[in-house]
């Protein structure tokens, strides 16, 4: 299996308390979002974890003087990291390469986090989790958030064994070894990457434990950005499925069908919403009423899906040329 290894140095056991570094990448730090940088990092500094074991690394684009300047007047008790290649993954993987601490948690500028949030992680660790990955969810009240929290989020859960499939890359934390030695495959800019990387790990064996206390509100998406993510999902169903050459995703399997692969994979999603919507309805704040509702937007929501997936096979590079993907 292909993992992209960085560094062979690890250390099985944690010390007591372990060190914690917390990676933010400032990709969107200047988007102008509700949740901004400040309000995060003040929330890290009023962590219940002793702040002496709280490591926060600030991924920053060299160019960014500005940012930089703030930061150090600001709050001087941050390290900064400055990248030359300011993309999305790329900011992720220098603040991976960079944590000192025993684990090495993921974060974005744009997203809130509990007093515990740092505490619950190393409560995950010390039960033996290789990977913890958090709930995430939208600003509660903001436009559409409930809708694309099903479609975002929904599919990062527990299994019967409490383990799960998948994270988000804005709630997620591994050990010192995982940190170290993987990485998100550089072939992918921005979505997709995370997916990939966590059927991979899963693959190799790594628990990846799902503990929904570790909550996160991320800032909201309007609703023409939502509808691009859907096109851009569409896209990564066929990309992703190229990548994949150790067949982890569940969506490679339908590469062999050509022209109706996204078709297969968009209904596989949806028995996958039904599924949640049933299931995890209370969790998402789902109604009864409401059910309807949510199965014709996933309905709609698929069915992009399938169309920029089938564009893509027609035109592998259409959409990526278009919107810089």
């Amino acid at each position: 299996m292909r993992l992209f290894a960085i560094s062979e140095d690890s250390e099985s056991r944690f010390h007591d308390p372990p060190l914690v570094s917390v990676a933010i990448e400032t990709y969107n730090a200047d988007s102008g979002a509700e949740i901004e940088l400040a309000q995060v990092l003040g929330q890290l500094r009023a962590q219940t974890y002793p702040q002496e074991k709280i490591e926060v690394i600030l991924v920053i684009d060299e160019d960014n003087v500005r940012l930089t300047r703030a930061i150090e007047e600001q709050f001087p008790w941050t390290r900064i990291v400055h990248v030359k290649e300011s993309t999305y993954y790329g900011m992720k993987v220098h603040g991976m390469k960079a944590g000192e601490g025993d684990i090495v948690a993921l974060t974005d500028a744009d997203c809130a986090l509990r007093g515990d949030y740092v505490e619950n992680l190393v409560r995950n660790f010390q039960n033996g989790a290789d990977d913890v990955v958090g709930k995430v969810r939208f600003t509660p009240g903001a436009r559409f958030a409930k809708t694309f929290n099903l479609f975002c989020f929904a599919y990062i859960r527990a299994d019967k064994n409490g383990f799960a499939q998948a994270f988000s890359v804005n709630s997620v934390a591994f050990s010192k070894e995982v940190a170290h030695r993987y990485s998100f495959d550089p072939r992918i800019q921005r979505s997709g990457g995370a997916y990939l990387l966590a059927r991979q790990l899963c693959a190799a064996g790594y628990k990846i434990v799902y503990d929904p206390e570790i909550a996160v509100v991320h800032d909201a998406y309007d609703l023409r950005f939502q509808m691009l993510m859907r096109v851009r999902s569409g896209y990564e169903v066929v990309y992703l499925s190229q990548l994949d050459e150790d067949g982890v995703l569940p969506e490679t399997k339908f590469r062999r069908l050509g022209i109706l692969a996204p078709l297969f994979s968009s209904a596989f999603r949806f028995l996958f919403d039904l599924k949640i919507i049933a299931s995890d309805r209370r969790d998402l704040d789902i109604s009864i009423p409401e059910i309807p509702y949510f199965i014709v937007a996933s309905i709609v929501i698929r069915s992009i899906e399938t169309a920029a997936g089938v564009l893509t096979i027609f035109k592998p590079n259409y959409l990526a040329d278009r919107y810089g993907w």
